[in-house]
């Protein structure tokens, strides 16, 4: 099956090879031992049914701090508190890869998604359902053509 919403000829200018940057990644303190390892779970690009997981991580610890425990849990309190033991259940780790070790992004800053034709809901809801639906088509994508992570820089 595919799915033409997204044609490659405006995905491929948005496509963008970099480093992979040291980063870090606060998780659950049983999945310490494998930091890299991910599973399908329920994100915004993600759910847990689906085929592929997304391996999140921080270019510094304290943005890796506020996305997976601080989130959105202090808007609108004035009491701004973080239970101790939120923290001792996790472990955090720093993640770097071998010297010349690509990735391939999709870029949907700026006017990325209107350059596609995606809603900017992909990018800035708090209901996931558009980002789920670009990285699923964008997965579906890529598999049919692995020449995409393989093109020169």
């Amino acid at each position: 099956m595919t799915d033409n919403r997204y044609p490659r000829s405006l995905i491929e200018p948005l496509l963008v090879r970099t480093a992979f940057p040291e980063s870090y990644r606060i998780m659950p303190r049983p999945h310490v031992g494998s930091p890299l390892g991910t599973t399908p779970a329920d994100s915004r690009f993600a759910t847990r049914t689906g085929s592929y997981a997304v391996l999140y991580s921080a270019a510094t610890f304290t943005t890796a701090f506020i996305e997976t425990i601080v989130r959105d849990r202090f808007v609108h309190r004035r009491t701004r508190k973080v239970a101790f033991r939120e923290i001792t259940e996790r472990g955090w780790v720093r993640v770097s890869v071998k010297p010349g070790t690509g990735l391939m992004l999709l870029d949907l800053r700026a006017d990325g998604c209107t350059r596609i034709g995606a809603p900017t809901d992909v990018v800035q809801a708090r209901n996931h359902a558009a980002g789920r639906a670009l990285a699923r088509l964008s997965m579906l994508h890529m598999r049919m053509s692995t020449d995409w992570s393989t093109r020169p820089a």
